[in-house]
């Protein structure tokens, strides 16, 4: 989850999304172990699914399909969903809820 949204943030902020390799800013995933239920890991094909703060779920696409640290892929603007976030209309820093799942 992402540290700091309230219910009037911008709606394009990511808001919760698959769990990265490392609760840092920005996020990167492991393609490499597509699937398996450890954290860190991608879908099939380099896709992790984010929700966003206006309550819209989507799948978005990797830089990679391999790699132990990939980021998600670049917009036309050459940013992602999480760089852009940090932005003038969005966070002042990005950080990462660091949510345990209990048993």
């Amino acid at each position: 989850m992402t540290k700091g949204l309230t219910d009037k943030s911008p709606g394009d902020i990511p808001f919760i999304f698959e769990a990265p390799a490392k609760a840092e800013w920005p996020p990167k995933w492991n393609a490499n172990i597509p699937g398996k239920t450890v954290k860190g890991r991608s879908w099939k094909n380099g896709k992790i699914i984010i929700g966003l703060a206006d309550c819209s779920v989507t799948l978005m696409e990797l830089e990679s399909a391999s790699g132990f640290e990939v980021p998600l892929k670049a917009t036309v603007t050459g940013k992602n969903i999480f760089d852009l976030a940090i932005g003038p209309a969005g966070l002042r820093k990005g950080e990462i809820l660091d949510v345990q799942q209990s048993d």
